[in-house]
């Protein structure tokens, strides 16, 4: 057969679990002797849409590039340059059946496309896409979302000019696209029967119509690959998962319950994360909590290295409504238990192979591994325990489908009313238009009122201007008539400093005579007081001399009789001495007085000098 597979990314752009199980299934396919083309949707940009098609390994890829899209998680859903591209391929390749992964990134009408070109359908509903343009049915906020009734318009992404109620109506053209393609699809296929009861119930799909194939693995490890590993109870307990570290895969949980159970006496676990996060501050985050606990960031893996580490437990804490879970399949192919929310299809599957918890409850979780830490035997038994269902190759998976690619082959595709398709898009569109045009037109209405408000204020403030420059104006005549009084009266006053300048000059030329004729003054009277000092000097000889020979007469007594006469002519001739000194003394304080007399007549005429030129 002619098999295409459509899904909305693909290996390498991206290797999640619904992508790398249509890489899986395309190679089987092949290897089973079909052919098989896989078309996807893409990230790669291009001037204007088209469709590049390479080999990859032995596969054929057709990858359509450049088709606009919009960011984050939006409502609308078709896409006009994915539909013609779609039914371009269809008419180059006529495949004999479309085997449908998933409508993102494609476009909402695409089982539509196939049974207006005849060619049969099958779809599977790998998530809750259908019913929440989130995919997982989980709010912004992190909470999970189990309503059927979902106020949805709190939870899209949307253009900022887009109103609640074009919202509502693009919500009801995607249900009405999808209900049509729900209708038109030959074989509707989902992966787990908790899958089947969740979308029977929120998306109001008769179970009937939903027909449980569980997905081949995409990963199988041979028999024997895998030692078993049999804890002793006084090691660690070696924890492990793998996968995205992205925020829905719940790793935040994993390691809050690891902070949760450091705090106690008896805490021995290992922590082993293996995978890469496309979220730096998602990837932060976990950081932040591991810090200072025994977590070990393995990075990205292949998956002998999950072989490799030889954990004792696994444990998967997604918060969305997992519908199947390969590396469930894995950790069941490795033998070892696992734990896992008790939260859609991994809570069916695990059987005696593991144990549930509160989806998003660290505690709950850190209950759980405490217990296991304690009762090494439980995870005997859970090794050797089998879970639900098993493993199901790929091959034995490409078989199923096949059977169910022939039943479906041969069924005549549902009539398609393409016009009626188009009409209620082109309804909801025109709507769309009118909307867009009531809005643009009160918008033009609320602009011209801002305008003559905005005129009306510019006049004001135009007037209100001209008056603050008139006042400005004003204002500054008379700061210029203040300032050219203020400019005259400085340059009186400079006039004045002038004159005063040169009269200063005189005074410090007359002070420098004054200073001269003192300093003249000065070392006169320094001559006369050395001349009298001389003199008394002289005189205090004569004195001591005097004392001398008064000492001599005294001392010599006994000669007073025969030195009498000269006794007599030596007291004359001290007398006259002290007549001589007495006049000294007499002319010395006669020279004083002259001198100071001179120098207070000279001070005088000095002063009356000075003061008459301060008059």
């Amino acid at each position: 057969m002619r098999i295409l597979q459509v899904v909305h990314l693909f290996p390498p752009e991206q290797s999640a679990g619904t992508e790398r199980y249509t890489q899986a299934l395309a190679r089987g396919l092949v290897a089973r002797g079909h052919e098989c083309l896989v078309l996807a949707g893409s990230t790669e940009s291009a001037s204007e849409p088209g469709v590049l098609v390479r080999g990859q390994d032995s596969l054929t890829v057709a990858r359509l590039v450049g088709v606009r899209q919009g960011s984050g998680f939006r409502v609308d859903s078709y896409n006009a340059a994915a539909d013609g591209l779609i039914r371009t391929v269809l008419d180059l390749w006529r495949p004999d059946l479309v085997h449908l992964q998933h409508w993102y990134r494609l476009t909402g009408n695409l089982v539509a496309i196939c049974a207006q070109a005849g060619i049969p359908a099958v779809v599977t509903l790998h998530d809750q896409w259908l019913a929440c343009p989130r995919f997982h049915r989980v709010r912004p906020d992190g909470t999970f979302c189990a309503e059927q009734v979902v106020p949805c318009i709190a939870c899209i992404d949307r253009d900022p000019w887009q109103t609640d109620q074009e919202i509502d109506r693009e919500q009801d053209v995607r249900a009405r696209l999808l209900a049509e393609e729900l209708r038109l699809a030959g074989c509707l296929l989902v992966p787990s029967e908790a899958q089947r009861r969740f979308l029977s119930r929120i998306a109001d799909i008769p179970p009937d119509r939903l027909q449980v194939v569980p997905l081949g693995s995409p990963v199988e490890w041979p028999q024997g690959a895998v030692e078993e590993r049999r804890p002793d109870g006084e090691g660690p307990l070696r924890i492990g998962y793998w996968g995205y570290l992205a925020p829905l895969k719940g790793v935040h949980t994993l390691l809050e319950a690891a902070r949760v159970l450091a705090g106690e006496s008896d805490s021995r676990f290992e922590w082993h994360l293996l995978g890469s996060s496309t979220d730096s501050m998602y990837d932060e985050k976990l950081r932040t909590l591991a810090e200072g606990l025994p977590v070990t960031f393995h990075g990205p893996y292949l998956h002998s290295d999950v072989a490799a580490l030889d954990f004792d437990v696994a444990v998967f804490p997604s918060l969305c409504y997992e519908t199947y879970s390969f590396v469930l399949d894995e950790a069941f192919q490795l033998g070892l238990p696992v734990l896992v929310p008790d939260r859609g299809a991994p809570a069916d599957r695990i059987g005696g192979r593991g144990m549930t918890f509160r989806a998003g409850d660290p505690h709950d979780l850190a209950q759980r591994l405490r217990f296991l830490l304690q009762e090494p035997h439980r995870l005997e038994e859970m090794r050797h325990s089998l879970p639900s269902g098993g493993v199901v190759t790929m091959d034995a998976h490409a078989r199923d489908l096949e059977k169910i690619y022939r039943e479906t082959s041969v069924l005549k595709p549902p009539s398609s009313d393409e016009a009626a398709t188009y009409r209620v898009l082109l309804t909801h569109r025109e709507q769309q238009l009118a909307d867009r045009e009531q809005r643009l037109s009160e918008q033009q209405r609320h602009i011209e009122e801002l305008m003559a408000d905005r005129e009306q204020r510019l006049s004001e403030q135009q007037r209100h201007i001209e008056e603050l420059m008139a006042d400005r104006e004003q204002r500054l005549s008379e700061q210029q008539r203040h300032i050219e009084e203020l400019m005259a009266d400085l340059a009186a006053r400079n006039e004045s400093l002038h004159v005063q300048h040169e009269e200063a000059e005189r005074l410090q030329v007359g002070l420098a005579d004054l200073e001269r004729l003192l300093a003249a003054a000065r070392t006169d009277l320094d001559v006369r007081v050395a001349e009298t000092e001389a003199a008394r000097a002289a005189l205090e000889a004569r004195n001591r001399e005097a004392a001398e020979l008064h000492a001599q007469t005294v001392a010599q007594d006994g000669l007073l009789l025969e030195l009498q006469a000269s006794l007599a002519a030596r007291t004359q001739e001290a007398d006259g001495l002290r007549r001589e000194a007495e006049e000294s003394d007499r002319l010395l304080l006669e020279a004083r007085q002259s001198i100071l007399g001179s120098l207070d007549a000279k001070l005088k005429g000095v002063v009356r000098r000075i003061g008459g030129k301060d008059r």
